[in-house]
């Protein structure tokens, strides 16, 4: 009787490892296509430098190339966020703001969020909190910000 029961839960226990090594692998392609496309980032010829205004012990930056249409913005010293709600990303140009992306910053604070698309025609950058989801048009307070 023991030996189907002990069978049955190496099973599982097999199937949620095999769960969990792919979601790792999942998250490490990620990470690598990150830090790639970061390091083509920082590298590229036009690469443009923002240090953004952020709230007292916040950092943020953005790293932005309008060649490639590829930005990173990278900030510490966030705080966390209830699970309602999101920090999101706004590329703000002559045509209003435009969503870019939504996060929620790791556990030490920290997020470095990938941005693509057409940023030869964006003005600024700003970061809100939103309902979780994410929203079309910002509705909180601009709590970090920058003109590019």
């Amino acid at each position: 009787m023991l030996v189907p029961v002990a069978a049955a839960l190496a099973v599982v226990m097999v199937v949620v490892l095999g769960f969990v090594v792919a979601q790792l692998n999942e998250r490490a392609t990620l990470v690598e296509m990150t830090a790639d496309q970061t390091r083509q980032i920082l590298t590229a010829t036009d690469v443009v430098l923002v240090s953004l205004h952020a709230p007292t012990g916040v950092s943020a930056t953005f790293a932005f190339s309008p060649q490639l249409g590829l930005g990173v913005f990278s900030a510490e010293g966030l705080d966390p966020v209830d699970p309602s709600e999101v920090y999101e990303l706004w590329t703000i140009s002559s045509d209003g703001a435009s969503p870019a992306g939504t996060f929620r910053p790791d556990p030490q604070g920290g997020t470095s969020q990938l941005v693509s698309g057409d940023l030869r025609e964006v003005e600024a950058l700003g970061v809100t909190i939103e309902p979780a989801g994410g929203s079309e048009q910002p509705t909180g307070e601009i709590l970090i910000s920058g003109e590019l």
